[in-house]
């Protein structure tokens, strides 16, 4: 089995991933650096490890020198039956030799995990870059190719097969579609994992966005065949923070969130029909996604918390048995304090209200803060578990201007209740399906 790693640069992480290549003890093993214009740092770095070392005559790219390495073996009388791909920076996990074979048993080609190491705490930039790159499952379940990062292959896909030497970047994208179209079989190797620093700055990350983003333009440039995801909806960075525990803080997250957003303007000036293809993408992912959910239903409540409110708590469990997705908002209260919480499959987002009070000063401040807290927690509502019909209680007199909200869109029906008499609203988006009778 043979490594190629391509260096350039940073002799301190190449010493790094040497060495983690070294704690393998794997006899069989041949290392091959090569130096991607002459370098005396690097060139000793590699030879102090016992790799062998091929130079290249000037900066030539990563792809170049992944291509003279394969030289290297050829030329060198290698008998590697396997050829792994290491970027300079990464550092290889104990078993990642034995799992990249195990898969190779069944295929042709082998993509491997790629774990981002991050600082303590981590930076905005090392959260944004951990969250859109280096998804190997993805990269190979659904656009059917792996980074170069983590790569292993069979000697014959090498005889067959070269790096694209004038590409900067998605060389790795374009070498394995077209071993995909060749015949070859690519799979994915989650226990042959390696660790990728992530980028602490912003500068350094937007540098690596706009080089892929080029790389990707270049490569739909050459109108060679390029596999895209049928649909890929990423989760938020602030979301994903918060769910690994990476947030600092509200201006932690908003950082991360415009850095998020300036790569994705990067990708727009670069690649424009790339964001274009993305956005029809999303549009068919959440056509899916609610063609799957259930219908959502959101009650709001002005006077009481649910489920103190028997009546309101009734409608909603009922809703719930029916198979409807039901969020109540409603205000605190009579011990009910969690602002948020999901009981029997129904959930309930809670306000704080100003203490009740009499005469028209206090009934103003009271629904005023009523209705800015429901349409804030109507927004949240609606990105959790969208909703189709809202139904408005206790009383409605200051809630009439949803009927106008939910006329404005097709498919919302708006249903309203009173405490003093009765009414059967039907919407003509959702007759026949639903009504309430208050």
């Amino acid at each position: 089995m043979a490594v190629c790693i391509p260096a350039h640069g940073d002799a301190e992480t190449l010493a790094r991933t040497l060495a983690s290549l070294r704690r393998l003890d794997h006899a069989s093993l041949e290392v091959v650096v090569a130096v991607d214009g002459p370098d005396p740092t690097l060139e000793a770095t590699a030879r102090e490890a016992a790799a062998t070392v091929v130079v290249l005559p000037s900066n030539q790219g990563s792809y170049a020198a992944r291509n003279a390495a394969v030289a290297q073996l050829q030329h060198g009388g290698s008998q590697a039956h396997v050829v792994c791909f290491l970027d300079a920076d990464v550092t290889v996990t104990p078993g990642w030799l034995e799992a990249h074979l195990r898969a190779l048993a069944e295929a042709d080609l082998s993509g491997g995990a790629v774990r981002f190491s991050l600082s303590t705490p981590p930076t905005p930039a090392e959260h944004v870059d951990a969250s859109r790159h280096m998804n190997q499952q993805r990269y190979i379940e659904e656009l059917g190719f792996s980074a170069t990062a983590n790569l292993a292959v069979r000697r014959e896909v090498m005889e067959a097969l070269r790096f694209d030497e004038g590409m900067t970047s998605a060389g790795d994208r374009d070498f394995s579609n077209r071993a995909r179209r060749a015949g070859f079989r690519l799979v994915y190797a989650p226990q042959a994992a390696v660790t990728h620093p992530a980028r602490a700055r912003a500068s350094s990350l937007l540098r690596k966005v706009d080089r892929i983003a080029r790389g990707t333009s270049a490569l739909r440039r050459t109108g060679r065949p390029v596999d895209q995801a049928a649909s890929y909806r990423r989760e938020s960075v602030v979301a994903s923070a918060r769910r690994l525990g990476r947030s600092r803080g509200w201006a932690w997250e908003w950082r991360a969130l415009l850095l998020d957003r300036l790569c994705d303007l990067v990708w727009a000036v670069r690649v424009p029909g790339a964001v274009v293809a993305g956005v029809r993408r999303r549009l068919r992912g959440r056509r899916r996604q609610q063609g799957q959910r259930p219908t959502g239903v959101l009650i709001i409540v002005e006077n009481l918390p649910v489920p103190l409110d028997r009546r309101v708590w009734m409608e909603a469990l009922t809703l719930q048995r029916a198979g409807y997705a039901v969020t109540v908002i409603c205000p605190t209260g009579a011990g009910f304090t969690t602002p948020r919480e999901e009981c029997d499959g129904v959930l309930i987002l809670r306000h704080p209200l100003p203490v009740e009070g009499r005469g028209v000063l206090a009934f103003v401040r009271e629904y005023a803060a009523a209705l800015w807290w429901e349409h804030r927690l109507a927004r949240v509502a609606w990105r959790e578990r969208p909703y189709r019909v809202v139904h408005i209680c206790n009383p409605p007199d200051c809630c009439s201007w949803w009927r106008g909200g939910c006329a404005s869109h097709g498919e919302l029906g708006c249903y309203s209740t009173t405490t003093t008499c009765s009414r059967r609203c039907t919407s003509p988006s959702t007759a026949g399906r639903i009504s309430s009778t208050a």
